[in-house]
């Protein structure tokens, strides 16, 4: 059986349309940037609240990740992935707005150095 069958509770937040949806699937409106800006897809995988893995696919074929039971670093990838939750469902639910202010494909949005954008 697997772990959705077991009862556990699964929280995925997808980049482009999923094919298939496990637990609580959330798609990323903004897949296209996301690309651009970091170069390639990753993967976060939180299990349990104690333990991480942590992967990148580089576009020209380079591969690197890393494992942790950090109790540090644990955590900030707990609240990466919910992060991450939080503006599907804002965008979700305010798309239009989120749109005027921070364009199409939210292209304004990364920029953190910008408080007004």
């Amino acid at each position: 059986m697997d772990a959705e069958g077991r009862g556990v509770n699964i929280a995925l937040v997808h980049f482009g349309e999923p094919t298939r949806k496990i637990g609580a699937t959330y798609h990323h409106p903004v897949k296209e940037t996301l690309y651009t800006e970091k170069g390639g897809r990753g993967l976060t995988l939180v299990v349990d609240g104690a333990q991480v893995v942590i992967a990148n696919f580089q576009v020209v074929g380079t591969v690197d990740g890393a494992w942790s039971r950090n109790t540090s670093f644990v955590p900030v990838a707990e609240d990466y992935v919910k992060h991450d939750v939080y503006i599907t469902k804002v965008t979700r639910f305010l798309g239009p707005e989120v749109v005027a202010r921070f364009g199409e494909n939210y292209t304004r949005l990364p920029d953190v150095f910008n408080s007004e954008a």
